[in-house]
């Protein structure tokens, strides 16, 4: 492939991000395969939420040998690794996205305060405490059928 291909700052693959992404990666393979499958297996697992009974019963092995094998330091820096992995790959959560928006509303302040503003009423229309100008207008009537009871046009 030319290098001029391979340098192009626009292509994905040369993001700092997908770069980044890549080298977990790598991390995370060199860091499997000083290990048992099982172990690795073991951790994956644990990753994805299930707790030691369950990987216990689906890999077949005692609830004491699946503990130790978590418990194991080349364990928890593929579990580390995973969980950043994870973090990476989910992007950025609403607490994240708070404070995203809370540091551009400090930091325009003063120089641009309409910037400020509207990353403040960002951060209300997440916390639900800013209305949008739109009011329900649905009318609800309960009538009592034992004083009116529906008559012919009524359907």
């Amino acid at each position: 492939m030319p290098p001029e291909l391979l340098l192009d700052v626009h292509h994905p693959a040369n993001s700092e991000y997908m770069q980044n992404i890549n080298s977990v990666k790598r991390t995370v393979v060199a860091c499997s395969s000083k290990m048992k499958a099982w172990h690795v297996d073991a951790v994956k697992r644990r990753v994805a939420g299930a707790p030691n009974t369950e990987i216990a019963t689906v890999l077949n092995k005692s609830d004491g040998a699946v503990s130790q094998a978590l418990n194991r330091q080349d364990a928890k820096e593929l579990r580390a690794l995973l969980e950043h992995y994870n973090m990476a790959m989910d992007g950025p959560n609403d607490a994240h996205r708070r404070r995203m928006l809370w540091e551009i509303a400090v930091d325009n302040q003063d120089i641009e305060p309409k910037v400020s503003i509207s990353s403040v009423a960002e951060i209300n229309k997440m916390n639900g405490t800013y209305s949008t100008g739109s009011k329900d207008t649905a009318i609800n009537i309960t009538i009592n059928n034992s004083l009116l009871p529906k008559g012919k046009l009524d359907t």
